[in-house]
């Protein structure tokens, strides 16, 4: 019952800070009468809008698009120590040497 009171009660509270926020308007809307469409406006609405619809791509693209950055740097910590560096190399050839553990 109690869980049923305070759900009741939030959407009592979000009832009433929704009406307080669709009273409050920054740009109030202005009479028909006070407005003049012009073919200047227009233009500009879409120049506008097109401009926001590229900057919205653009960035959305920049934004999905993996850019990977490799950097190597060298060892610098005055190590004495040698690397062991193992290289498996594979060369596509015949060979016409008989060795001991080929098998045929």
């Amino acid at each position: 019952m109690e869980i049923i009171y305070i759900i009741f009660f939030s959407l009592e509270m979000l009832n009433k800070f929704s009406k307080r926020w669709v009273r409050f308007d920054a740009f109030p809307k202005i009479e028909k009468g006070y407005q003049q469409s012009t073919s200047t406006g227009g233009l500009l609405t879409i120049l506008v809008l097109s401009c926001m619809f590229y900057l919205a791509i653009t960035e959305l693209t920049e934004y999905l698009t993996v850019d990977l950055k490799y950097e190597f740097l060298v060892d610098t910590t005055g190590s004495k120590q040698k690397l062991q560096i193992n290289a498996d190399i594979l060369v596509a050839m015949e060979c016409h040497c008989k060795f001991t553990h080929q098998i045929k």
